[in-house]
């Protein structure tokens, strides 16, 4: 199976948390702030790791693009408390 590229749009109420597995990420915040690390990023800046992290979002809340490169065929789209993820684009990269 190739690895599949998948990008996410999630908006994140304020003060929200997502918690992600250990995974090649990056995240983009389109607008708000959030915390990773204990470090703020704010609208049109990123964040990019393959830890697990928790994203946490700031007072006014966030809606960010997390991509992600996955050798699972399972969609982590989230859905929680505070938390709405859906799925925008999930595409093999075949060589």
């Amino acid at each position: 199976m190739p690895p599949m590229l998948r990008l996410y749009e999630d908006i994140l109420s304020n003060d929200a948390a997502l918690a992600l597995p250990a995974l090649p990420r990056m995240i983009f915040v389109v607008h708000g702030s959030i915390v990773i690390d204990g470090q703020t990023f704010e609208g049109e800046s990123a964040w990019h790791g393959e830890s697990a992290v928790v994203v946490r979002a700031g007072a006014g809340g966030a809606m960010c693009w997390r991509f992600e490169l996955s050798m699972s065929e399972r969609d982590d789209a989230t859905q929680g408390h505070g938390v709405a993820s859906r799925t925008k684009l999930a595409a093999p990269l075949d060589h």
